[in-house]
């Protein structure tokens, strides 16, 4: 058991005692809360509180234990009668026969306890490995399983080739000439409990290199492009990717896309979805890192992620599914696909067919967030059928999908949608405030919180519970950063953005422990794993989405703007289907090579989903006639618009 949830609300004691009134043979605890999860400093004062509670049975510790000195010194500053060992063994097989010596278990220990030096490692490595082949009587099982073991091994030593320093003081560099005496007697480095901002780095470089320069768990498969490309440079498939897209067009062009406000609208505070995907590809490099998958890949699905959205974000996409409803639809997360795949000029072959940007298997599945069909369309919370293809597209598709479990998301797309949720909720929160949309001391109002909490859920709808989302606003106003007041001071807007940083981080953690507990092995890249992300943590999140819903998205002076965008998309669509010639030079060639009108169709909107807000807007004033700008919710340039109160 641990201490209990939080510092505010221990429990291990009364636990304890009510284990051994009802018989229990042991108790043991971990010394930390369950809030902690796995950082800080194991608190050994309150197994010593446990052990003069309970004094019938046996009392076990937990918690740091790294070597069997831990152990010993454990029992003789708590009392306790044993001592319970988790992630200190893996890598360290031998601890428990250090264990058994130092406790004094004659004839079930060596001699002397392990001098763990890398040369001494290296071959319990590779003794695990001939025994995990023996067991499964299979080479090529024992050899994948025996990958998810290596972080563990060699946590702390720095890589041969590494010009890094290293990773900790009494480490020394591997030789670079391949010889083996100093480096097979280099001693194992101090050991870290936890994966955090720190020790997380040193532990990824040790992955890193493993195959060929591609972190550990992914093969030559994940590294495959559908069109098969030769390089001279050695550069990382994956750094390669990642380059691809951040120097796109369609990245770009996010700048002047809609993320909640418009980018030409008065807030000029406010994010775009460029600024936004930038966001997200921080959060999820420093998930990626914290998890032991590749940064590139997770940091490449986020620079794509809303590579698709049309003008006017989320309300646009809308329009363009209903404007194509006859050829399968309009679906943001298709439409990012197909621009990875075919639109976004990069790599022709030689028959001139364009495959986009030809980014790998993993990159591509990792930015994959609904793996499945257009035929085959899932709701999402509200109602909205959701896939990830469309019919067109769907070769590439299959080859992405090679070998990957049905309708499921490898982890690095996990991560992806992970980091979308951090960063929309908690940045978006931020833009509302500084735009006066909303109000924090009125959100600290309990007299506001009948009306909040039911706009809330009308629109995170009712997959939380009321007391869920209840709970979890509490928990939100009683962070200490929270803000009591907003006045557009410096002072105001610094103590704003420490809460941002604080939720982010608060939610990045949380996600990151769970996920290590459930799944505790070494690697877990691609589909060796799932993203767990504590039900406490969703509810916080959305309650966070329900706001900005509630107090942006939502209000009715948005209503008739939103109707207007519509319209001015689905109006400049049937203009470019009546009028190609209209088509930029590439949309145009895509369109006399299309074989049916479908297909023609779908050119069009691959156009109009390509245009910035401010295009749609001068597209349609060229093709259609003008329509005002501010009716979008955008202004033109130069012109003063309305002030909003708490804009400054």
């Amino acid at each position: 058991m641990r201490k209990g949830i939080d510092a505010d609300h221990l429990t291990f004691l009364d636990a304890g005692r009510i284990a051994e009134d009802a018989g229990a043979a042991a108790v043991a605890l971990h010394a930390r809360t369950a809030s902690e999860f796995y950082s800080g400093t194991a608190d050994w004062s309150a197994i010593s509180a446990l052990k003069q509670t309970v004094t019938s049975i046996p009392v076990l510790g937990n918690g740091d234990i790294w070597s069997a000195d831990d152990a010993v010194r454990m029992m003789a500053e708590t009392g306790c009668d044993g001592v319970v060992v988790g992630r200190g063994c893996l890598g360290r097989p031998w601890l428990f026969g250090d264990l058994a010596r130092a406790l004094g278990e004659e004839g079930a220990a060596p001699a002397e306890p392990v001098d763990a030096t890398l040369g001494f490692v290296a071959a319990a490595f590779r003794r695990h490995a001939e025994l995990l082949v023996e067991f499964f009587e299979d080479e090529g099982r024992g050899c994948r399983d025996i990958r998810k073991h290596v972080a563990w091994y060699f946590k702390g030593y720095p890589p041969r080739d590494s010009a890094a320093a290293p990773a900790h003081p009494s480490a020394r560099r591997c030789p670079t000439d391949g010889s083996s005496p100093a480096s097979s007697e280099q001693p194992r480095p101090p050991p870290s409990p936890m994966p955090n901002s720190t020790t997380v780095v040193a532990d990824a470089s040790v992955a890193v290199g493993v195959a060929r320069g591609r972190p550990l768990g992914y093969d030559d498969d994940a590294a495959a492009r559908y069109h098969r490309e030769h390089h001279r440079s050695q550069r990382d498939d994956f750094a390669r990717d990642r380059a691809r897209v951040l120097h796109s067009a369609a990245l770009r062009r996010l700048a002047a896309k809609t993320q909640v406000l418009s980018p030409a609208s008065p807030a000029d505070f406010a994010r775009n979805r460029l600024t936004h995907s930038l966001e997200v590809a921080q959060v999820g490099r420093e998930l990626a890192t914290a998890l032991m998958l590749s940064p590139d890949v997770v940091d490449t699905a986020c620079l794509n992620h809303d590579l698709g959205h049309p003008p006017f974000g989320h309300n646009g996409e809308r329009a363009l599914n209903d404007w194509a409803e006859d050829i399968g639809g309009f679906e943001g997360n298709a439409q990012t696909l197909r621009i990875v795949t075919r639109l976004e000029p990069k790599v022709i072959g030689a028959d001139g067919t364009s495959f986009g940007l030809n980014l790998t298997r993993a990159s591509l599945d990792a930015t994959c967030k609904y793996p499945w069909t257009a035929d085959q369309p899932l709701p999402d919370p509200g109602g909205r059928l959701k896939f990830g293809v469309y019919p067109d597209d769907e070769p590439v598709f299959r080859w992405m999908r090679e070998g990957a479990p049905g309708r499921v998301r490898c982890i690095e797309a996990e991560v992806m949608d992970l980091s979308d949720d951090i960063a929309y909720s908690v940045h978006d929160f931020e833009d509302a405030i500084v735009n006066g949309y909303l109000d924090p001391a009125r959100l600290a109002d309990p007299q506001e919180h009948e009306a909040l909490l039911s706009a809330i859920q009308s629109w995170v709808g009712f997959g939380f519970g009321r007391d869920e989302l209840a709970d979890a606003l509490f928990r939100i106003l009683r962070l200490p950063e929270w803000l009591p007041a907003f006045d557009g001071t410096r002072a105001s807007l610094a103590r704003l953005k420490n809460l941002t940083s604080d939720l982010i981080g608060r939610f990045a953690r949380a996600a990151t422990t769970a996920t290590r507990e459930r799944y505790p092995q070494a690697t877990l890249t691609r589909y060796s794993a799932h993203v767990v992300v504590p039900a406490v943590v969703e509810a916080e999140m959305a309650v966070l989405k329900g706001i900005i819903g509630a107090t942006v998205v939502s209000i009715d002076g948005r209503k008739e703007l939103y109707k207007e965008q519509r319209r001015v998309l689905k109006r400049l669509a049937t203009a470019l289907w009546e009028h190609p010639d209209a088509l930029d030079p590439l949309h145009a060639a895509d369109f006399a090579a299309a074989q049916t009108d479908a297909a023609r169709r779908r050119v069009v909107v691959d156009q109009v989903a390509s245009l910035t807000d401010q295009h749609a807007i001068a597209w349609h004033g060229r093709l259609v006639g003008d329509v005002d700008a501010a009716s979008l919710g955008v202004w033109a340039p130069g012109a003063r618009p309305p002030v909003r109160g708490g804009d400054r």
